[in-house]
């Protein structure tokens, strides 16, 4: 059965490439679009006949629908194509939406998925992106197609509820997606289909962002900066860039900070309540980092306290996110973080090329 005869508005198609990163497909093609109040309604009336049980409320109807699926036409979907459909409804007056994700099970039939289950208000493109590919993660194509009720007048609301449903996408992806592909356009309920750039917290479009790799790691030490004395970050840079960088295992630590950085600031690692413990742990891999660049090459880089001390951080930012890559990354650290213990500057550097 297709979705055939829709007065579709404002049609915005496009093929958003996502670099190949563990289970991550190559392609991710995606089509948005308007249509009538009585369109949705006939759409959501067919799909309602697949699903187990109440799924929408009394007087709850969904504002904007997205099918996911790997076979087919993206501008005519087939129902017996469709894999996973998300469904966002009105939570309150203030445009806060929620989202719930349910998945084709073996009776034929769709079942909610309950850790998708999220608050939701401006979001990006490559959020989807990153849901349609977990989703469809063993399908050589991966599309999505979203239909917006025309009627839909949404106001903008706050980061941290932007933040839920992007927490709950990343958290529970198989793989942690390279920054130019998840903020390279942005999307939200009143303003669905603005292209002009990157994302912010606030989902606002930054209008120069380069490369498209402006990590919101990077904006909170540049926002920070002035507050915390005694790290300098162009020493950071510079380690990054002049050491790190001309090693394997240092261009591999590089890509991990990054992938981190994006899950850690999500699930706002640091707090109110373990902000000191973190400004003296970046002190003390500030002093390690330049102990391995000035001192002599029998001198022990990491003692046995730091080691300790780093597992701890380990330990701790294992519990922020079930996402799989980021738990190998993490496992990873903690692994050569104890066998670079104890070893002098001349060993550190060559268990870094090896």
């Amino acid at each position: 059965m297709k979705f055939t005869n829709l007065a579709l508005k404002h049609i915005y198609a496009s093929i958003n490439t996502i670099p190949k990163d563990g289970n991550a497909p190559n392609d991710v093609q995606q089509l948005r679009t308007e249509i009538a109040d009585e369109d949705m309604n006939n759409i959501t009336k067919t799909i309602l006949g697949k699903f187990s049980g109440d799924i929408l409320q009394e007087n709850k109807k969904p504002e904007t629908l997205i099918f996911y699926f790997s076979e087919g036409d993206i501008k005519n979907p087939n129902i017996d194509n469709i894999i996973a459909i998300s469904f966002f409804v009105s939570k309150d007056k203030n445009g806060l939406r929620e989202h719930h994700l349910y998945t084709r099970n073996n009776n034929d039939n769709f079942t909610l998925i309950k850790n998708y289950t999220s608050s939701v208000g401006n979001f990006e493109l490559g959020d989807v992106n990153l849901l349609a590919s977990t989703i469809l993660k063993d399908a050589k194509n991966v599309k999505w197609t979203l239909y917006n009720r025309l009627s839909s007048s949404v106001q903008s609301i706050s980061s941290n509820q932007s933040d839920d449903f992007k927490r709950a996408i990343l958290n529970n992806a198989d793989f942690i997606p390279y920054a130019s592909s998840i903020t390279q356009q942005c999307t939200s309920f009143c303003v669905p289909y603005s292209n002009s750039g990157a994302c912010d917290n606030n989902g606002n479009c930054y209008q120069d962002t380069g490369d498209g790799t402006c990590l919101a790691s990077d904006l909170n030490v540049k926002s920070t900066r002035a507050k915390i004395k005694g790290l300098d970050i162009d020493f950071a840079h510079s380690f990054r860039d002049d050491v790190l960088s001309k090693t394997r295992k240092g261009n591999i630590y590089i890509d991990y900070y990054y992938k981190i950085s994006r899950i850690a600031t999500l699930n706002s690692a640091v707090s109110s309540d373990n902000l000191l413990e973190h400004i003296n742990f970046a002190h003390k891999i500030y002093q390690t980092a330049q102990k391995f660049q000035e001192d002599s090459s029998n001198e022990i880089i990491i003692d046995e306290g730091t080691k300790n001390e780093f597992l701890n951080f380990i330990k701790y930012y294992k519990t922020l996110s079930n996402n799989k890559e980021y738990q190998q990354i993490l496992s990873d650290l903690e692994n050569d973080f104890k066998d670079l213990s104890g070893k002098t500057r001349a060993k550190v550097i060559t268990y870094l090329d090896k």
